[in-house]
């Protein structure tokens, strides 16, 4: 709301509420530095690269134009001009900031937005606008990729692999992509659902790895991968104990599956 007030030589002063264009400096030739890009299955999550977004804006006085709870200036506000360049270099220099697969989510994520869009890119066309739809979609597509790996990694089911060792890798290797992909799964959770596919299996190996572990302790991704080690060798010692000794020059059956 515009307020005005009378001077003393009787004058009326127009008073303007404090918009994202009150605080900013005069418009110059800066260059605003790189940061770490948001890039898509990375181990960079939307968090800490808006703390760099946030860190380096706040040098040059420049954070207020991605706030969108602070106003924008009106057409007839003297800040408006200062603002609208700050605003579009602003934008700029977050698109910058993201991986080209990011910046295609983010412009999917915005086909319904109700922000006024720049024709070229069809994305907001201002700095705090182009700033909330990042994040928004950002964490919708992190919620999305937890959803299907919570999917995928239960999928992984010991009758679908024709030994103990292969069942054990295809978690190992489903766990470090979730890692590089920034997808967490609690080590304790991940080892709980392996021990419930192999109970039947392995009962005295599962029963003596269950006393080993103190759920109520941190079980880091270094011990995961110590339990799927255990796992492994106690499988195939195992099979070596159940396989039959070649008699008078005659071969081996075929293995059997690994007993306690």
């Amino acid at each position: 709301m515009i307020d005005s007030h009378q001077g003393p030589e009787g004058k009326q002063h127009v008073i303007f509420p404090r918009t994202q264009g009150t605080k900013l400096p005069e418009v110059s030739q800066v260059s605003l530095p790189g940061i770490k890009k948001l890039e898509k299955g990375k181990r960079i999550n939307i968090w800490s690269w808006k703390r760099s977004v946030h860190s380096t804006l706040i040098q040059l006085k420049l954070e207020d134009v991605i706030d969108t709870k602070i106003p924008c200036p009106f057409e007839n506000d003297p800040n408006y001009e200062r603002w609208r360049a700050w605003s579009t270099v602003v934008r700029c220099w977050l698109l910058n900031q993201l991986d080209p697969d990011v910046i295609e989510d983010v412009e999917q994520f915005g086909r319904h937005a109700e922000a006024e869009v720049d024709l070229e890119d069809r994305l907001p066309r201002y700095a705090d606008n182009l700033y909330t739809l990042i994040s928004k979609a950002f964490m919708a597509g992190e919620e999305y990729a937890r959803s299907n790996a919570a999917i995928a990694i239960r999928r992984i089911r010991r009758e679908k692999f024709d030994s103990v060792e292969e069942y054990i890798e295809e978690w190992r290797k489903a766990i470090i992509k979730l890692r590089e992909q920034a997808i967490s799964i609690h080590a304790y959770v991940a080892i709980k659902l392996m021990f419930l596919d192999l109970q039947d299996e392995m009962p005295m190996t599962i029963n003596m790895l269950e006393d080993k572990i103190d759920p109520e302790s941190s079980v880091t991704h270094d011990r995961f991968v110590g339990i799927c080690n255990e796992i492994i060798a106690k499988s195939k010692k195992s099979l070596d104990e159940n396989t039959p000794k070649p008699i008078d020059g005659m071969t081996n059956g075929p293995a059997s599956r690994s007993t306690d």
